[in-house]
């Protein structure tokens, strides 16, 4: 069977992270208290790493993995965004070449949020003050009853040096019998965004007449399947 693509083209910058998608945003400079800008050329300012999606419902877990290869240790303010762009933060600091495992259930509940409730699913966000890449990490999505895991890769915030493309492309196959395809987007900007969602299937393109909206900080989950039905075609 070909796969088939669905194409999101949007109105501003975008991060993408293997199959999860997610848009641009702006420096989130309350969380730090540094009003330094962000240097083009890799000197030492604020910095951003987006991990697009975590998910702890229906049984998923999810661990936030970061390593670090400064010489010194590090501070960092980590920020747990849900799906309806409610925010958590917490302080946390990363030894030099430290290895550090966060589970994201224990710390929802920690900081006072419901991780089977509101902030079951969305995205997180780490800032730093530091150079370029001194941390490094991906997102651990996995349930042990379904035998499933997903790694979701970090994008770096770089305004003024960032090749991320305006149209963001992801696959689906073998829908039907009983499997189900998603597609995740996050929000990641403290202001309002948009995106124009096309499906390409039998050689041509089909643009959702509504487009996505987003407030602040919110994850959206894409079900193929519905997106297909929209458009009155059948997923099988």
């Amino acid at each position: 069977m070909r796969p088939t693509r669905i194409a999101l083209l949007v109105a501003a910058p975008v991060l993408v992270s293997c199959a999860l998608i997610q848009l641009k945003p702006r420096l989130f400079r309350a969380q730090t208290g540094n009003n330094s800008s962000n240097p083009c050329c890799g000197g030492e300012g604020l910095r951003e790493v987006d991990f697009p999606y975590y998910n702890l419902s229906n049984g998923f877990e999810s661990t936030l993995l970061l390593v670090s290869d400064a010489p010194k240790s590090i501070d960092f303010t980590l920020a747990m965004k849900s799906r309806q762009g409610q925010v958590l933060t917490t302080s946390k600091t990363i030894q030099s070449n430290e290895k550090l495992a966060i589970d994201l259930a224990p710390l929802v509940t920690q900081l006072g949020g419901d991780p089977a409730g509101d902030f079951a699913e969305g995205s997180v966000a780490i800032y730093f003050v530091g150079t370029i890449m001194p941390i490094a990490g991906q997102m651990s999505i996995r349930n042990p009853t379904l035998s499933l895991v997903h790694e979701s890769m970090m994008v770096e915030h770089d305004p003024g040096r960032s090749d991320i493309p305006a149209v963001l492309n992801s696959l689906w196959w073998g829908l039907g019998g009983g499997r189900v395809a998603n597609v995740m987007v996050s929000n990641t900007s403290v202001s309002a965004q948009s995106a124009r969602v096309y499906l390409d299937f039998q050689g041509r393109r089909h643009e959702l007449k509504a487009p996505l909206t987003f407030i602040p900080y919110e994850t959206k989950v894409l079900d193929i399947t519905q997106l297909l039905t929209s458009l009155r075609v059948e997923a099988a």
